[in-house]
């Protein structure tokens, strides 16, 4: 045990000196004395995807054999760490292909650096799809300096990563909307933009004449795609109102679904509604919705009783549940808006406006989902992750109309209209129209209970429509369960 002790010892010693003055040297502190060395800096995360160029991860290991499975383009770092560079320094590289496909490039075609600039970027971009079952790899090379001291590769003999090799692996291309819902106010010549989402990048010349969507068309307009992300992960289009649909009465509603096709599969948001919604009189300053939320709370929940079966005393009974609950963020032009913070600046343009009568569930994690209207125990089988399952979330949920559209303690609340969509685990999507009513009032001091009767709308899952019961509150201090139902008793099915 000591002899190994000896010799890691050193080793270590060696990783954290030369890692501590390449990330000197990337943020311009020239404290690094030893050989100067260049090497390829591909770092991956826990997802096997590479991390943004020009991120240096201190302690990570960058990759010497890396498998790409995405048509977005491939970023590659390539790094210098150099003692009180002065000059303008470039370097040469090698590419070599394994295999017979040859729909990419690779640019540029040398490197360059300087004291201000201490990583550059080689950059693969791809124009054809490959065939996983083929073996095709790109093996790059660090092969000449201008300046003879530069060391090619890592100063030691175990991870010098001076020679990079990809695999070019299996690619599943997805589609999404960023979205399921977006509101206008019906003026002619209204405009109003979405993008469609692809996790896995795609090609150009494959959207170009793909019929993507299917409209449903509630009002009339066109349709233009105005930009395409630069690394090929999203394209932006603009829908432009023909008529005006201005009654403050009547609701108008487009739906857009994304179609399957031999290359892309949609997935989360397969579906955007573009709603003109009603419009009913209501004083904001009664600021129905702050009574539900707590941005100081990071934790803060709204809690609820949902009637449902349960299969472990054959009977229907109150199931609790809880779920992370926000403000609905709006423009400030927006008829129920009001100023939540100014960020303490004069300048009008970072200011934060809420929505007086709405409110959302959301969760405080990335890429995680809470638990909307208890929905994740209405199945069996179903995957958590919002890029699948994104309707666990609801960022735009109930809407509260007080009572003669004044009143504090009471009014009508509704179950914002609109399609969710959730997923089993082995990937099979269903979308969900979801809409519904009741009550809300003050109980006791600062409770407050809505009696909510909600409606999921899907033939394959539900049969039709299937109505469920809840009590929601705005704090865990209601007591115990409400009095019990003898209809609507749901029981969860599998997806």
């Amino acid at each position: 045990m000591k002899a190994i002790t000896k010799i890691f010892i050193p080793l270590i010693i060696l990783f954290v000196a030369i890692w501590g003055c390449e990330s000197d040297q990337i943020t311009g502190e020239s404290t690094y004395n030893g050989q100067a060395f260049m090497r390829f800096y591909l770092i991956t995360n826990s997802n096997d995807e590479p991390i943004d160029d020009g991120v240096i991860e201190i302690g990570v290991l960058p990759e010497e054999e890396y498998t790409h499975k995405s048509l977005k383009p491939l970023k590659i770092p390539v790094t210098l760490t150099y003692p009180n560079i002065d000059n303008e320094i470039t370097a040469e590289f090698s590419q070599n292909l394994s295999g017979e496909f040859n729909g990419y490039s690779i640019n540029p075609s040398s490197l360059s650096f300087n004291k201000d600039k201490l990583i550059d970027t080689i950059t693969i971009s791809f124009t054809e799809r490959w065939d996983a079952e083929d073996i095709n790899k790109i093996s790059l090379e660090l092969t000449n300096c201008s300046d003879n001291s530069v060391s090619l590769g890592q100063l030691n003999d175990y991870n010098k990563n001076n020679i990079l090799d990809i695999t070019l692996g299996e690619v599943l291309t997805t589609c999404t909307f960023s979205s399921n819902r977006i509101e206008i106010t019906g003026e002619a010549g209204e405009q109003v933009e979405f993008e469609v989402l692809f996790d896995n990048g795609f090609l150009p010349e494959e959207i170009e004449n793909m019929e993507l969507f299917n409209e449903i068309k509630g009002f009339e307009y066109t349709l233009d795609r105005i930009s395409e992300e630069g690394n090929n992960e999203s394209i932006t289009y603009v829908m432009t109102l023909s008529d005006d649909i201005q009654n403050d009465e009547v609701s108008y509603t487009t739906t857009i679904s994304l179609n399957e096709t031999s290359e892309y599969s949609p997935t989360g948001n397969t579906i955007l509604q573009i709603i003109k919604p009603l419009n009913i009189a209501r004083d904001k300053a009664i600021y129905t919705s702050a009574n539900f939320y707590d941005l100081s709370n990071p934790y803060y929940r709204t809690y609820g009783e949902n009637w449902m079966w349960s299969s472990s005393n054959e009977a229907c009974g109150w199931k609790a549940f809880n779920a992370f609950t926000y403000p609905v963020v709006v423009e400030k032009d927006d008829d129920n808006a009001i100023l939540y913070s100014d960020n303490g600046t004069e300048d009008e343009s970072d200011d934060i406006y809420h929505h007086a009568f709405r409110i959302g569930f959301n969760s405080n994690l990335t890429g995680r989902t809470t638990n909307a209207f208890n929905l994740k125990r209405w199945f069996n089988n179903e995957s958590t992750n919002s890029d699948v399952s994104p309707g666990f979330n609801v960022p735009e949920a109930l809407e509260f109309y007080p009572k003669d559209g004044i009143s504090e303690t009471e009014g009508t609340v509704l179950v914002i209209p609109q399609i969710i969509t959730v997923s089993s685990q082995e990937g099979n999507s269903h979308n969900i129209s979801i809409s519904g009513e009741g009550t809300y009032e003050e109980i006791s001091s600062g409770l407050f209970e809505i009696t909510l009767e909600f409606r999921a709308t899907n033939e394959e899952l539900f049969g039709g429509t299937q109505v469920s019961y809840y009590k929601i509150y705005n704090s865990n201090s209601y007591g115990g369960d409400p009095d019990p139902l003898t209809d609507g008793c749901i029981e969860a099915v599998d997806l």
